[in-house]
C-alpha cells in the first residue's frame, strides 16, 4: 500500500511537472506571437508613417512645379502680344521679320518682358535643322548682353516636332520655368521659337528647406531627385 501510494505521487509529481512545463511552452509561444506581431504591427506603422510623409513632400514639390508650369503658359500671353502672329524669316539671310521690322538684334521686346516681370526672354530662329537665339534679355554680372545660343536637348526635340515644350531651364546658372513656343509660317513650318523663363530660384530654395527640415526619427532623411 504504501508503495502504491508513492507511485501515484510520484506519477501526480511527474503529471503536474508536465503540465507546468506545457503551460510555460504555450505561453512561451504566446509571448513570441504577441511580441513578433507587435513588431510587425510597429514596423507597419513605421513604413506607413515614413510614407505618408514622404507622400506629403512630393505632393508639394508636384503642387508648386504644375503651379510653376501654369503661370508661365499664362505669361507667354502677354510676350505674343509684342510680335506680328505671321512672322517672317528669310531663311538665306535669317533675317526674322515682324510687323515688317526686323526682330534680329532688337532687344527692346525681350528686355520690356524683363523689366516687367522679373523673368528672361529670347526669340530663336530656324537655322538648317536647328535654331538659335537671335535676341535675348540675358545679361552677365557686368551687363554684357550673351551672344547667340543654339537650343539643344529636350526643347530642340519639341521645336522640330512642332510643339511647344515647358520645363525647368538652366540660364546663365539660375533655375527657371522655361516656355518655349514654336512660330509658324503659313506652310505649317517652325521657323521660330520665342521663348520666356520665370524666376523660380526663391520657391526651389524653399522647397530645399523644407526637404531638409524633413527628419524620420533620430537619424533618417529626405531628398529629391
Amino acid at each position: 500500500m504504501a508503495s502504491a501510494s508513492a507511485n501515484n505521487r510520484s506519477v501526480a509529481r511527474r503529471l503536474t511537472a508536465l503540465s507546468i512545463a506545457l503551460v510555460a511552452v504555450v505561453l512561451a509561444l504566446v509571448g513570441a506571437a504577441i511580441s513578433v506581431l507587435t513588431e510587425r504591427s510597429t514596423r507597419t506603422q513605421v513604413v506607413q508613417s515614413v510614407a505618408d510623409t514622404t507622400q506629403s513632400v512630393a505632393n508639394a514639390l508636384n503642387a508648386a512645379d504644375a503651379t510653376n508650369r501654369e503661370l508661365v503658359q499664362r505669361t507667354m500671353k502677354g510676350f505674343q502680344r509684342y510680335f506680328d502672329a505671321n512672322m517672317e524669316l528669310d531663311e538665306a539671310s535669317g533675317e526674322l521679320r515682324s510687323f515688317g521690322a526686323l526682330v534680329n538684334d532688337d532687344h527692346g521686346s525681350v528686355d520690356r518682358f524683363a523689366n516687367e516681370t522679373g523673368g528672361v526672354a529670347r526669340v530663336y530662329v530656324r537655322q538648317g535643322t536647328g535654331f538659335s537665339s537671335i535676341t535675348s534679355s540675358v545679361k552677365d554680372a557686368q551687363g554684357a548682353r550673351e551672344g547667340p545660343q543654339a537650343l539643344a536637348g529636350a526643347p530642340l526635340a519639341a521645336a522640330q516636332a512642332g510643339q511647344p515644350w515647358v520645363g525647368r531651364s538652366m540660364v546663365a546658372g539660375k533655375p527657371y520655368m522655361g516656355y518655349y513656343l514654336p512660330v509658324q509660317d503659313a506652310g505649317k513650318k517652325t521657323i521660330a521659337l520665342l521663348f520666356i523663363g520665370n524666376d523660380i530660384g526663391v520657391m526651389e530654395e524653399m522647397q530645399q528647406k523644407q526637404v531638409a527640415q524633413t527628419h524620420f526619427f533620430a537619424h533618417g532623411g529626405a531628398y529629391v531627385i
